[in-house]
């Protein structure tokens, strides 16, 4: 038997943004999934249930909870790319 899953606190703000950028047509695919997994999470449900859900692996799952634990919903954001300057 596994560890025991622990069911992620969010406020019931994080709670409506979070459904609100489930729901939302011109949101980035990438960052419904991460509401979603958090989402999911909320529930008390195992990570390869919600990997499955979603279509990610456990791992993703893991990344996105822990940075949403440190960040909250901030964390879950593209954080912009750095490129070469273009001439």
């Amino acid at each position: 038997m596994g560890r025991p899953v622990i069911p992620l606190i969010i406020t019931d703000e994080e709670q409506d943004e979070l459904s609100s950028w489930v729901r939302r047509r011109q949101m980035p695919a990438a960052e419904q999934q991460r509401a979603r997994m958090i989402l999911l999470s909320t529930e008390g449900l195992p990570g390869r249930v919600i990997a499955e859900r979603v279509g990610v692996t456990t791992e993703t799952v893991s990344k996105w909870r822990k940075r949403f634990e440190q960040f909250r919903v901030a964390g879950l954001t593209d954080a912009p790319r750095w490129s070469a300057p273009q001439y």
